[in-house]
C-alpha cells in the first residue's frame, strides 16, 4: 500500500493550520493522523501540531496488532489529548485553541479510524469514492434530525459551528 500525505491551504485561508504525519508502532502497524487547527480560533496551528505529535509519540511505543486493542487505545489517547488541548486552551496565550482530528490505523486489509470535527475520511476503491464520516457540525446534526434540507444546510449561516470539537470540556 502506498501512503501519501498532503495538506492544502484551500482558497479561503491565508495560513495552513493542518498538520499530518504517519507513525509505525513496534509491530509495524501504521497510524496516520491529520489535525486541522480551527482557523477562527487562536493557536489552531499549535493545537493541530500538538495533537499529531503527542498521539504519534505515544503510538510508536505500542505493540498493538488487534483492531480491538487499537480501538481502545484510540479512545483513551484521544480523550487524554482532548484534556491536554482543553487545559492549554484555558491559558491567556492559547485561549480557545482547538483542532479537528482524524486518526486511521491500517491492519492488513482493514482500517480503523477515529473522527472528531469536520475533516473527512473516505475510501477510494476501483474509482469509486465513499465518504466514511459525517461532519460533527451543528448544521449536519440538524440535517440528520430532518430539521434542515441539504440545500438549506449549504447556505446556513452557522454551517461551520461545530457540535463536537476539541476545546469542549473533557468529561
Amino acid at each position: 500500500m502506498k501512503i501519501s500525505l498532503v495538506t492544502d491551504i484551500g482558497q479561503r485561508r491565508s495560513n495552513n493550520q493542518d498538520f499530518i504525519n504517519k507513525f509505525d508502532n513496534q509491530k509495524g502497524i501504521t497510524l496516520v493522523i491529520l489535525a486541522d487547527g480551527m482557523g477562527g480560533h487562536r493557536a489552531g496551528n499549535i493545537a493541530s501540531e500538538m495533537t499529531v505529535t503527542d498521539l504519534g509519540r505515544e503510538w510508536i511505543s505500542t505493540e498493538f496488532t488487534e483492531l480491538s486493542q487499537i480501538r481502545d487505545w484510540l479512545i483513551t489517547a484521544l480523550e487524554a489529548e482532548n484534556k491536554r488541548i482543553y487545559e492549554l486552551g484555558q491559558t491567556d496565550e492559547y485561549k480557545g485553541m482547538g483542532t479537528t482530528v482524524e486518526a486511521l490505523a491500517i491492519v492488513d486489509n482493514n482500517v480503523i479510524f477515529a473522527h472528531v470535527g469536520d475533516s473527512r475520511i473516505g475510501l477510494l476503491h476501483n474509482g469509486e469514492y465513499q465518504l466514511l464520516t459525517s461532519d460533527h457540525s451543528l448544521v449536519n446534526e440538524l440535517v440528520k434530525a430532518g430539521q434542515l434540507t441539504e440545500e438549506e444546510a449549504a447556505n446556513h449561516p452557522q454551517k461551520y459551528y461545530y457540535a463536537i470539537y476539541w476545546t469542549s470540556k473533557p468529561s
